[in-house]
């Protein structure tokens, strides 16, 4: 076998690992795109319940506050905390009212 053959040999199984080369970046491409789609589409199912939450909200105002109180309950539990609610001074007054003894 001559110099020439083994050169073109060489030069055969660099063009084929340039091809697998070629093969791997295509299928990595090809898997980011798929990953890509597939978070878009998780994004836009996200955005749909959240507009049909707005307008669940809209027409019940109280809503938001249990959704409020229910977001506040998970991060407690999930943190071990205690939470402190403000409440408001009208509210405590009513309660002391009920609390004194009647005569």
């Amino acid at each position: 076998m001559g110099h020439q053959d083994q050169h073109r040999r060489g030069q055969g199984r660099g063009a084929a690992r340039h091809d697998e080369a070629v093969h791997v970046r295509q299928a990595e491409a090809e898997r980011e795109k798929r990953a890509k789609i597939i978070h878009a589409e998780g994004e836009f199912q996200a955005a749909q319940q959240l507009q049909s939450a707005a307008a669940v909200i809209a027409q019940q105002p109280t809503a938001i506050q249990l959704r409020y109180l229910q977001t506040l309950t998970e991060i407690a539990v999930e943190k071990n905390s205690t939470i402190i609610f403000p409440v408001p001074i009208e509210f405590l007054g009513g309660l002391g009212s009920m609390l004194k003894p009647k005569e």
